[in-house]
């Protein structure tokens, strides 16, 4: 059930855990280590139980044999336990090593297919090579590690080994009153003791090792999640938002912890039925005005308010079911424009139908040809006139018939007023960027 766990735990968790983990390390993790704790794990717990019944037994068989063997065997078991001490945290770091420098030739591999072409294009082949080949290098350190560790293991265990069977062979030959069979049999066994000590060890070695995948599913198994997906007793109207007014109250948020603030203090109202237009430059906070909507980054201070309701206070469910997002699309995606159209218009014909009362478009069409720009934003007058819309303008001539614009700079409101006040203004930012994109 632990890989389920994982899994569940990394589907809800929030989007600054992707965004500081490698996708590399979490496909080893739902593929090596899985692989280890349901397939290897068990049968390497099975072959040390039945290891050690051996070893057991013939400890016991010796001692029948020759009971003064049991004198020897105490300075050897302390021994034993000194080479298990350094062997096996040894091998359970390598192991661990070997597994986090795994991670990144996984991620090199894949971003190196995705960027084949570009790869191609700009002749970067032989760096990519040499990358590929370094990464491979320094994982292979700690793999060739561990055999060395193995190595260094099986030495001194054949030793250990031999000391048992000239102890046995020793004490069988000074013992006159012991049965020619025993003495046979104790000496047959001890013999037996090099290869049962070596495969004990490396199986409880490799159990050890093989304890650090189920150490690293229980990690993300416990990773930090999002919100509750739904509160029952904070559960809003059904047909909640009526209106749509959407309010920021002195709204703070970061993308993590530790990182400074993108908004700084929002505080503005939207009210319902408002098409509001919202430019800045990059890093102005735009995309993270509206995620912060979804609630996919968290608030730092202040609150948004959708009719009357503090969204913080709601299931994630209830949220963002009754709000819809008609994305951007990244022109990395590697299709045609014309392709990339067709993918927003898909995105347009699942927001008709689902008709939520707040609409975000982030950049939309900052993708698309003008034809196709055209007939979204035809749509959009027509079929959403009642609703609140928040538009992040990538093209400025598509909103200045918007009801407000919004211009934020470094996660502050700079202006925010109709596009006609703002055009009339020569000193203002808008101004500035309507200029520059040639529309004054």
């Amino acid at each position: 059930m632990a890989p389920l766990g994982m899994l569940k735990n990394v589907v809800r968790a929030p989007m600054s855990f992707f965004d500081t983990t490698p996708g590399g390390r979490i496909v080893n993790r739902f593929s090596r280590d899985v692989e280890i704790t349901d397939n290897m794990l068990p049968g390497t717990m099975r072959q040390v139980l039945n290891c050690a019944g051996r070893v057991l037994t013939t400890i016991i068989t010796i001692s029948y044999g020759t009971p003064i063997f049991l004198s020897v065997m105490v300075p050897l078991a302390i021994l034993y336990v000194l080479i298990q001490v350094v062997y096996i945290p040894t091998s359970r770091q390598l192991r661990r090593i070997d597994s986090i420098t795994r991670s990144p030739i996984y991620v090199h591999f894949s971003e190196t297919l995705s960027g084949a072409s570009s790869i191609r294009a700009y002749r970067a082949q032989d760096r990519f090579i040499r990358q590929s080949k370094e990464k491979v290098d320094h994982n292979f350190k700690f793999y060739f590690a561990g055999i060395a560790a193995s190595t260094w293991l099986g030495f001194r265990l054949q030793l250990l080994g031999n000391i048992v069977v000239f102890a046995a062979a020793i004490f069988a030959v000074a013992s006159t009153d012991i049965e020619t069979g025993l003495v046979g049999l104790s000496v047959s066994y001890a013999s037996q003791m090099t290869g049962a000590l070596e495969f004990l060890v490396n199986m409880m070695s490799e159990v050890e090792t093989n304890i650090v995948s189920v150490e690293r599913i229980k990690e993300y198994t416990y990773t930090p999640r999002e919100a509750t997906w739904i509160i029952e007793e904070k559960r809003p109207d059904p047909s909640w938002p009526q209106l749509g007014n959407v309010e920021f109250q002195g709204y703070e948020t970061r993308y993590r912890p530790g990182l400074d603030l993108v908004l700084k203090g929002l505080s503005c109202t939207i009210k319902g039925g408002e098409k509001i237009g919202i430019v800045g430059r990059t890093g102005a906070g735009k995309s993270s005005m509206t995620v912060a909507l979804f609630r996919i980054i968290e608030a730092a201070g202040g609150k948004i308010v959708i009719d009357g309701l503090n969204i913080s206070d709601m299931g994630l469910h209830d949220l963002r079911s009754k709000l819809t997002i008609l994305p951007q699309v990244a022109h990395a995606v590697c299709l045609s424009v014309c392709l990339v159209g067709q993918r927003q218009l898909v995105c347009l014909a699942r927001t008709l139908l689902r008709k939520t009362k707040i609409l975000v478009l982030d950049e939309a069409t900052a993708a698309v040809d003008f034809e196709t720009d055209e007939l979204i934003q035809k749509t959009i007058r027509t079929q959403f006139q009642d609703n609140t819309i928040l538009t992040i303008a990538h093209r400025l001539n598509t909103i200045l018939d918007y009801d407000r614009v919004m211009v934020l700079d470094q996660g502050l409101i700079k202006e925010f007023d109709a596009p006609n006040a703002l055009l009339s203004d020569k000193n203002g930012v808008f101004y500035g960027m309507a200029k520059d994109a040639g529309l004054v």
